[in-house]
């Protein structure tokens, strides 16, 4: 059901989704909402599935999606934090992984970590 929303944007040559803001609602949104585009576009067709999600979660890799930090500060300290997220990823099975490069929010100030 997911999926039939996309289709139009699948057809048109939108290849990949970037699955934003679930993890407002509960922690398994992202999950679910990858499983359903996933299993909808294989049903659909043989292309490959790939997308971006904020959470990860152990066998999340069969559904084909990479991980981003999210909306991080603009701090050394902060992305330098995101060593351990991107650590823990891949221990986890994560494929890709990655950040906002220069942070997103705030303005770049140094700190030492």
């Amino acid at each position: 059901m997911v999926f039939e929303n996309t289709k139009e944007a699948f057809n048109s040559g939108i290849i990949g989704y970037w699955n934003d803001e679930a993890d407002e609602v509960n922690n398994t949104q992202f999950l679910n909402m990858q499983r359903a585009l996933y299993e909808g576009q294989r049903d659909y067709t043989n292309k490959r599935v790939w997308s971006l999600n904020r959470n990860f979660f152990l066998g999340s890799q069969r559904y084909s999606y990479g991980i981003w930090s999210g909306d991080i500060d603009a701090s050394s300290y902060t992305m330098a934090a995101q060593r351990e997220r991107l650590l823990s990823s891949v221990n986890i099975g994560a494929v890709k992984w990655g950040m906002d490069t220069g942070g997103f929010r705030g303005s770049l100030q140094r700190r030492h970590i």
